[in-house]
């Protein structure tokens, strides 16, 4: 009323008049009485019209802040002004819920185009009361992959089930009911009945939980892989393809290098004329040098397809190293090399580990070693860290004072087929295998490799392992000592008739007696009808593999089941091994046969066989 002077008049003057109207109705003339009639019906507006707006303000300003609306102070003080502020906050909100609602239309075209490019669907997962599970917001692209309606998929979801490979069932429901889902997300592929294209449809589930885990929902995308799966099978086809091709050209090869290296050594002991003899001994090393490359390339392709197995055992690596040594002493005296050994062991050198596959990555460090320096020195050292947890750490460094590794070069000495320059490879020859065959087999016995070079001073190579320390078991007295070899009674079984003429030539010439079988079948006639007190076995042949003509001769009753075989193949790899061990094989040699192991294995026998005859002497 302040704001309203003038009303506020009216109002005063029309309580005064109406005052006056009622005490002084009866003599007022008509007139007067309609004037002040008129003034105390105007008294009456005015005091209804400021109730209202009393109340109106009242209303409004409770209702304001109920809804969590702020308004102006200005607006406060009327009704009118207030319901002007409010309308316009209205304006405001429709505006803001008219932007979401366009922003909400945006996002949803954008995640239905997501989904046509993802080629699949998502869902919801809710889960309603303790254990039933509904699925909510399912897109509609799963039309292309089920044929049930959306309507029965959200009733009852294991209407899928129907149409997804029995054996999914579990792990699909699993899922899918949130039984697991670690740590906040599980991913399953899995193969739906219902073909697409003429082709089997595999789809990828992926369940992400919600934040709140109470809450019980999760969100689903469901992707086609079939392509994925296909370019799967297609690859484990291709390296099962490239696995027995290794297999083949690896038997192919060693079959006529064993000839060749075989029949060399046999010639070498023949013939007296050192020329000849030199030339004789070209011819092994070169096929001995090729065996090397062959089985670098067998070795790279088993590390590089995991399917290198490490053959655990106790040894003593200082021991084994020594042997390197000595090994490869020859060499360095007749470059006029100084090769040494430094063992600076502070605990034992007993470990588990194993030694062939260590004894292969020191082998090649000491032969690059050698081979890429012309004077100075060459040293193999043995060092280790204080044992902890029955754990040792050891560090293999050999060091030469060779051409050096240029920093271009020592960022890719490791990778395959890399020898530092061309002008390297036409000096020094090799596949370039070498370092990279150490790097993995080093990383597969959980060591790491590292290298320091500088061109024209020298490099060091650094193998890091940790190894569990063990205890070394003695050789036996019997194994150290030399052993006359007696006579045996030996079976050589080979399709190949080179392979057979090099055996029996080489153990004619030990004073053994050697009979032939051209293949399995053959074999086992003849293992059945004669005792034999070795059976050298080869393991592809035609008719009958080796491992089954083995199998033939433990299972029957013939004279020579209990003799000993050795298995004779191209394949060196601890699948091979076994394979010979569970035929029923009591060794297993790789071509091309070491005449040294054959000996050994000779040598063995024989002892056996005066053990035997020195028991029964006392006996009697």
């Amino acid at each position: 009323m302040r704001e309203r002077p003038v009303a506020l008049v009216v109002l005063l003057f029309s309580v005064a008049a109406s005052v006056i109207f009622w005490s002084q109705l009866s003599a007022l003339a008509p007139i007067g009485q309609i004037f002040w009639l008129v003034m105390t019906c105007a008294v009456v507006a005015v005091i209804v019209a400021a109730v209202i707006h009393a109340w109106a303000l009242d209303f409004l300003t409770r209702y304001t802040r109920q809804i969590g609306v702020e308004l102006p102070d200005a607006n406060k003080e009327s009704a009118f002004g207030l319901v002007k502020a409010v309308l316009g906050q209205v304006r405001q909100e429709r505006q803001v819920n008219d932007l979401m609602l366009r922003r909400v239309q945006s996002e949803q075209f954008r995640l239905d185009a997501m989904e046509l490019c993802l080629n699949g669907f998502t869902f919801e997962i809710q889960k309603e009361g303790h254990e039933e599970v509904v699925l909510r917001q399912i897109s509609k692209q799963i039309n292309r992959f089920f044929r049930s309606p959306l309507a029965t998929i959200e009733s009852n979801w294991q209407v899928l089930l129907d149409e997804i490979e029995p054996r999914y069932h579990a792990a699909v429901a699993q899922v899918i009911r949130l039984e697991q889902v670690f740590p906040s997300q599980q991913s399953i592929v899995f193969k739906t009945r219902r073909a697409i294209d003429s082709a089997a449809c595999f789809l990828q589930l992926t369940v992400m939980q919600h934040p709140d885990v109470a809450n019980g929902a999760a969100f689903a995308v469901c992707r086609d892989v079939t392509d994925l799966v296909a370019a799967r099978e297609k690859a484990e086809q291709a390296d099962s393809a490239k696995s027995e091709f290794l297999a083949t050209i690896s038997h192919e090869l060693r079959t006529p290098l064993n000839a060749i290296v075989g029949f060399s050594r046999l010639l070498s002991e023949q013939v007296t004329d050192e020329t000849l003899r030199a030339d004789i001994q070209s011819i092994i090393t070169s096929g001995e040098g090729l065996h090397v490359i062959l089985n670098d390339i067998i070795d790279y392709s088993r590390i590089q397809a995991d399917g290198l197995r490490l053959e655990v055992k106790s040894f003593d690596v200082a021991e084994m190293l020594g042997e390197l040594h000595k090994i490869n002493s020859s060499v360095a005296l007749k470059k006029g090399l100084e090769f040494t050994f430094l063992n600076e062991m502070t605990e034992t050198s007993c470990v588990s580990g194993d030694s062939n596959r260590l004894r292969q990555v020191v082998q090649n460090l000491v032969s690059n070693a050698l081979k890429f320096t012309d004077s100075g020195f060459v040293q193999l050292r043995l060092s280790n860290s204080p044992a902890a947890h029955h754990q040792l750490e050891l560090f293999v460094e050999v060091s030469d004072s060779g051409i050096g590794i240029s920093d271009t070069h020592m960022r890719t000495i490791f990778d395959r087929f890399s020898q530092g320059s061309r002008s390297i490879h036409r000096q020094f020859g090799g596949s370039g295998l070498g370092l990279a065959i150490s790097k993995g087999l080093v990383e597969k016995m959980g060591g790491r490799i590292d290298v320091s070079s500088e061109p024209g001073v020298g490099s060091v190579f650094t193998v890091r392992l940790v190894m569990p320390m063990s205890s070394c078991v003695d050789k036996p007295a019997a194994a150290r000592s030399a052993v006359k070899t007696e006579s045996l009674h030996v079976l050589v079984v080979d399709d190949h008739p080179m392979n057979r003429k090099l055996l029996d030539r080489f153990l004619s010439k030990r004073g053994h007696t050697v009979v032939q079988a051209e293949g399995g079948e053959q074999s086992v006639e003849l293992a059945n009808s004669e005792r034999f007190d070795l059976i050298l076995m080869d393991i592809d042949m035609p008719d009958m593999d080796g491992h089954e003509a083995t199998r033939a001769i433990r299972a029957g009753d013939g004279k020579s089941q209990a003799s000993f075989i050795c298995a004779l193949s191209g394949l060196s790899d601890e699948y091979n091994r076994q394979l010979s061990t569970q035929s029923g094989m009591n060794r297993h040699l790789t071509k091309p046969v070491s005449f040294d192991e054959v000996d050994e294995i000779a040598s063995m026998l024989s002892a056996r066989r005066q053990m035997s005859a020195t028991k029964s002497t006392l006996q009697t």
